[in-house]
Parts: structure tokens; sequence; C-alpha cells
């Protein structure tokens, strides 16, 4: 890891996200991978909840979802994959329990074989929720103190014309340069998707200028910017990424200009 002497300067570890790409995608034209329902193991989805000493009616506060929602799940009603996946992770974070795989709450279907196909889908699905979780977390909520239970020791970062950066102390800065600069700041994520062993979200961000950013000082200005995120997740840990947004536009609208996106 290399050690510097001055702030980071992200107008060199960023370059202009891919517009063909975003023309692609952002508009909807999006795989359809999570678009069916899933029959899953209802008993033990009960089990799980009983076992905080949670009714019903909080447990589907805690998730986000309905009362009817979770009855639904725990009289063995079919239910998208994002929802089983939500409702679990609610649960499974409150036991303080990592270890767990959704294959495990799904019923066998042994005439059909489709329980490996659901598996490795909702798996899928898990990693793109814990992406969008990482945004929300360290930016969003400003908890950079969290960056290790999102990022890998060895984690490989790349930008710009090839560079890679190695390790955990080189994402932490770029996300205390943001964090310093913007006050608040929010993420949103429009669209992401799993392919080829990735996950690839497109996000929309909104933030104020309070802070020095890239040689700017504060301004007290609202910017906003667009970009994606292609990561790879082992382990609920990101080991490979890479960020493409258009730091240039942003520096332009500190300086008055009107931004590209909107």
């Amino acid at each position: 890891m290399v050690t510097r002497d001055r702030p980071i300067d992200l107008l060199n570890v960023t370059y202009q996200v891919d517009r063909q790409a975003v023309g692609k995608y952002w508009f909807g034209n999006m795989p359809k991978s999570f678009n069916h329902s899933l029959l899953v193991d209802h008993q033990k989805i009960r089990l799980l909840r009983q076992s905080l000493g949670w009714t019903q009616e909080y447990a589907s506060v805690r998730a986000g979802y309905s009362t009817r929602l979770i009855r639904k799940l725990e009289c063995g009603g079919k239910v998208r994959p994002e929802t089983l996946v939500n409702v679990l992770q609610c649960y499974q974070q409150e036991i303080g329990n990592d270890d767990w795989t959704v294959s495990e709450f799904l019923l066998q279907d042994e005439a059909s074989g489709e329980k490996d196909s659901h598996s490795s889908e909702l798996d899928q699905q898990r990693q793109i929720l814990r992406m969008q979780q990482w945004y929300a977390t360290i930016y969003n909520d400003r908890e950079i103190h969290r960056v290790a239970e999102f990022i890998a020791p060895e984690m490989t970062y790349q930008h710009g014309e090839g560079d890679v950066h190695v390790g955990i102390d080189f994402i932490r800065e770029i996300a205390s340069a943001v964090l310093t600069g913007f006050n608040p700041l929010t993420f949103e994520f429009p669209h992401s998707f799993y392919s080829d062993g990735y996950v690839h979200t497109f996000w929309k961000l909104r933030m104020k200028h309070v802070g020095e950013f890239s040689g700017v000082e504060a301004t007290g200005k609202w910017v906003t910017c667009r970009g994606n995120s292609r990561v790879r997740i082992v382990d609920d840990k990101m080991v490979d990424a890479e960020d493409n947004w258009d730091v240039y536009d942003v520096i332009r609208q500190l300086q008055g200009e009107s931004p590209k996106w909107y």
C-alpha cells in the first residue's frame, strides 16, 4: 500500500461513466432474472421469527413489509426472490448470523430440479442487496468505521487507465474524501443486475458541497451525478471492484454549470 502525504485527488482516480452502458441499461432494458415466485420452507421461516421472540406484526415492521406478507411466508405462499432475501436478511442480522444461505429456506422440488436454479438466483440477489447496502451504510449513513465489514483485506480496486489499488486503506481514503466534501449525500439505485460473477449497479447521487473536494473549497451547492459499479462479492465482502463516474461533471457543477445528465 502506497503511503500518501497529501489528501487523495479524486480527479486522478476516477473516470467518466460509460455512456453507452448507461444508455442501454438506465431506462429499464435489464435482465429479467428475478421475475418469478418461489416456494419457501414456511416452517423454517416461522421458527426463525419465533426464535427472535417477534410477533408477525413486529416482524413486518422490522422487515418493511405488511403483516399479510409475513403470514403468507409462514403459510407456504410463493414470494418473489428479493422479498425472501430481504426478510431473511432482517432476521439473520438480528440474530447476528452471517453464515446462512437462502437455499436453506427453499422447499426441495425433486421432480423439477428447480431448487438449485432458484438458490443461485437468490444468492445473486443477496449480493446485489449487499452492494447497495455498502453505499447506503458508508455514504448515506456516513458510517465509514464499518468499511471493513464490506471490503476483503486484499480487495483490488480499478479505476481509469487500468490503474489498480489493493487493500482497504485506499477504499477508505476515497470514502473519506467524498464524505469530507459533501453532506448530506444520498445514493439511489435505479438498476442493478448480476452477470458473469459480478454485481452491476447503476446509481444516482445527490449531495451538498460543504468541504474541500478535489481542490475546490466548499460552495454550499447541491450537485448530482450518475455512475455505475462492477463488483465481485465473496462471503459478503467485495474482493474486486471497478467504479465509473464523471467527477469532472461534479467539478463543473461546483463551478456553476448545469449537470450533464439532468
